[in-house]
């Protein structure tokens, strides 16, 4: 940006967390402008987004807030970014995650996945955004600039509701987690500069060997189970080669539970029928030979079944 449309006093009360501001190049901030003097030559000339703002006092010209830097990358996405400096990350979402950024939706990409949306449907304007969460610093509003045409309002570019809180965490997770690995220092006293060097570097080989060494137990583990999966198997396999008889008895059991189980009201009645004719073979065997129709008609076989007939 070559023309700055800087903030005025009737522009302050309209700012808020989650509002995207621009700070100059450092020779180009307003005279007597706070910065934070942590603030490296690199974070200035970028987009800022508005992390807190005082909670006890309305907003003024003069008001500190806490920012985060945004970058593009030149245009290039972060993973792009970091292989050109030796640093080969599989994933775009795990490139952002292991460098500390999240990623902005942007006007050329306005459907990316796992992106901070701002309001309206609006978006960054290069083909990438980021913005940092590592590291924050303390500004005054005289010092920032609006981000877009100066025909368009002080709050145009913000983010979401959402996209805020989700901002907001994570710059407190990454607080959190210098303070448990015993590397925090005092917002204002004595920051570490943004220079990525070889320390970083090997840093972000370690967390990705250590990501691997993750990766490769599990799928020791996989391949464990598997081996005892295939050794049941096996042992089924020969116990059933060993004893073919016993194989075979426990199929035909198993089919005629099958066969009862599928027998309805008609095929009882059907094995009824053929119980009653056995018994009627039985007692004629035993009687012997009878006319085929008693003196009422009925067949000799009832007579049998149900006794004598009066």
């Amino acid at each position: 940006m070559d023309k700055f449309e800087f903030l005025t006093a009737a522009q302050a009360p309209r700012i808020a967390p989650g509002t995207i501001m621009f700070l100059p190049p450092k020779d180009r901030v307003c005279n007597g402008a706070y910065t934070d003097p942590e603030l490296h030559t690199g974070a200035y000339n970028h987009p800022v987004v508005i992390i807190s703002c005082p909670e006890d006092q309305p907003m003024k010209h003069h008001s500190l807030v806490e920012v985060a830097i945004m970058t593009s990358f030149n245009g290039t996405s972060i993973r792009k970014h970091l292989a050109a400096k030796g640093i080969e990350i599989r994933t775009e979402a795990l490139a952002a995650q292991r460098a500390g950024y999240l990623r902005v939706v942007t006007t050329s990409k306005p459907h990316t996945h796992d992106t901070l949306k701002l309001r309206n449907g609006k978006g960054m304007k290069r083909d990438c955004s980021y913005v940092g969460i590592r590291e924050t610093y303390r500004v005054q509003l005289s010092a920032l600039a609006l981000y877009g045409s100066a025909k368009e309002e002080v709050d145009r570019y913000r983010l979401t509701g959402h996209a805020t809180k989700r901002l907001v965490e994570a710059v407190g997770d990454a607080a959190a987690k210098r303070c448990r690995g015993g590397k925090a220092r005092n917002r204002h006293e004595g920051k570490p500069n943004h220079d990525e060097s070889k320390t970083n570097q090997k840093e972000f080989h370690e967390e990705e060997a250590e990501m691997l060494v993750g990766r490769v137990e599990k799928v020791e583990l996989r391949l464990e189970k598997a081996k005892e999966t295939r050794n049941k198997v096996a042992r089924k396999r020969q116990q059933i080669r060993k004893s073919p008889k016993e194989e075979i008895l426990v199929k035909k059991k198993t089919a005629s539970k099958r066969t009862l189980g599928k027998a309805g009201p008609v095929g009882r009645k059907k094995e009824s029928l053929r119980t009653q004719r056995a018994t009627v073979d039985t007692t004629a065997e035993a009687y012997g030979p009878m006319p085929a129709s008693s003196t009422h008609g009925i067949p000799w076989q009832t007579h049998i079944l149900l006794g004598p007939v009066g």
